[in-house]
């Protein structure tokens, strides 16, 4: 019964850690899929100001 238990323990254990390893990845790379989604947005809104001062420049 005993070693049953150490069993049970280290199996949850080992879940528990599989978990904590997958929402700290789900984490991480959903911050960095919001940075990189900010940063092209701040890219397409410099290139939109770009495209309009030359729109302007032209005769």
């Amino acid at each position: 019964m005993l070693s049953s238990r150490i069993v049970l323990r280290r199996e949850r254990a080992i879940v528990e850690q599989r978990d904590n390893f997958l929402n700290r990845q789900r984490m991480s790379f959903s911050l960095g899929a919001d940075a990189l989604s900010y940063d092209a947005r701040l890219v397409a809104a410099r290139l939109d100001v770009v495209r309009e001062s030359y729109d302007r420049q032209e005769p």
